[in-house]
């Protein structure tokens, strides 16, 4: 009897002993699973977020702005796209060519002063969503004459403000180039054509 009762107790820790290996290595599995669907998930959201990252901040394709003609004599043109900020260039040049020779003595006669620019981007409702003063440059063209004043440069326009733009205006600070219009010398004029934009968006 006494052999017998030692047998079932040796079989019974035998089994206690196979149940707790196996409840252990059941658990192993669960925690390694877990830290698996984890890793995955937590791999699948950054992923999620970088790429709506991206989209929101996906630079937006080039457009080219109908001109605006200047009652001083000048015509203004402007291309702008978005690259994490609008980037555009602006070429302001004689409306005429018969106004090329005017255009060169005012360029050389002239300080910075009293050639000042500015773009100003608005909504299809007319309310203004980005601006920016604009520094230009002398271009030089044939016969080392003056011909245009140019800008290539970037503000600050947020993705979705500049999406909204659908026209744009200019103010000027420009000598005329016609005696007629003396009465707008050295005046900043915020008054221009606001022409509506026909290209994609």
């Amino acid at each position: 009897m006494t052999e017998d009762i030692g047998s079932e107790k040796t079989t019974c820790s035998t089994d206690d002993v196979s149940i707790r290996k196996i409840g252990t290595v059941s658990i192993n599995r669960l925690i390694v699973i877990s830290i698996s669907i984890g890793l995955a998930a937590g791999l699948s959201f950054a992923a999620f977020r970088l790429t709506m990252n991206w989209y929101s901040n996906r630079p937006v394709q080039a457009k080219i702005w109908p001109p605006i003609d200047l009652p001083i004599g000048l015509t203004a043109k402007l291309k702008t796209d978005w690259n994490g900020e609008t980037r555009y260039q602006l070429n302001i040049s004689p409306k005429t060519e018969e106004l090329t020779d005017d255009f060169d003595t005012v360029l050389r006669s002239s300080d910075v002063s009293v050639r000042q620019f500015g773009i100003h981007l608005y909504d299809k409702a007319g309310f203004e969503v980005c601006h920016a003063l604009v520094t230009t440059s002398r271009s030089i063209g044939a016969k080392n004459r003056f011909t245009a004043l140019t800008a290539n440069d970037h503000f600050y326009c947020s993705r979705s403000d500049y999406n909204h733009v659908d026209h744009w205006n200019v103010s000027y600070r420009f000598p005329p180039l016609s005696a007629t219009k003396s009465d707008a010398q050295n005046i900043l004029d915020s008054h221009s054509v606001d022409v509506t934009v026909t290209t994609q968006k």
